[in-house]
């Protein structure tokens, strides 16, 4: 016998925050075991030697949750994907300049009248700064800001627009906006090889979005475990 679709729904969200949530664990618990933070071992790099130093280059990926506001219900347990998170500096620039991407999606949909659907995703692209501390320490303190194009879409399965082959499969309406808003973000890192960092990233964003007639705010809190790759 078919579950309800709101029961599936929500099964679907204790899914997503679950596997979210084990996934974030895991990396928490392997950053600890990598050693004491921060690192009593760090040192200063000379003055000579910093001014020598090439430009720093740092990308990385991950997987982490999202928790949208109360409007999103029951679809404001998302499952959140990092795609990219670059960082660029120059050796004398106290900050680096960012730029990232990160897209939320849930098997759920927010519920308000006349729309039934069976997606619903956010996305968020980014530009700001960040700085470290201690700058030359293997475990690392991070904190940042920027702004963001913050996006949302979903799919109204009530109205079809067409059919696509093969098989003429029901093409549904499905609705986009984007806007600008406003991102912060803090973690901590560690080295766990001579290229690359593991570490946990706590985020909150901001927007403004129109779906369906009704104003939502696509950001929220966020919790990442991200892999970096670069100095």
């Amino acid at each position: 016998m078919s579950r309800p679709p709101a029961v599936a729904a929500r099964s679907g969200c204790r899914a997503s925050f679950a596997c979210s949530v084990g996934l974030l664990a895991l990396c928490f618990a392997s950053l600890c075991a990598a050693g004491d933070f921060p690192n009593p071992r760090a040192t200063i790099e000379p003055e000579s030697r910093l001014r020598e130093r090439p430009s720093l280059w740092r990308f990385g990926m991950g997987l982490g949750y999202k928790r949208l506001e109360s409007a999103w219900t029951p679809a404001e347990h998302q499952l959140q994907f990092v795609v990219v998170d670059g960082a660029y500096r120059q050796p004398s620039w106290p900050l680096a300049v960012t730029l990232g991407m990160g897209l939320s999606v849930s098997t759920a949909v927010p519920r308000y009248a006349g729309v039934t659907a069976d997606f619903c995703g956010t996305y968020e692209v980014s530009a700001g700064v960040r700085g470290e501390w201690p700058e030359h320490a293997g475990a690392r303190v991070f904190a940042g800001a920027g702004v963001a194009i913050v996006g949302a879409s979903t799919t109204n399965r009530e109205v079809i627009v067409g059919y696509t082959p093969p098989g003429f499969t029901p093409a549904y309406d499905q609705e986009h906006d984007a806007g600008l808003g406003t991102r912060v973000e803090t973690g901590f890192s560690r080295p766990v090889g001579r290229r690359m960092r593991l570490g946990l990233r706590g985020a909150w964003s901001r927007g403004r979005v129109q779906l369906f007639g009704r104003h939502l705010d696509p950001g929220g809190l966020q919790l990442d475990a991200l892999v970096f790759w670069g100095r």
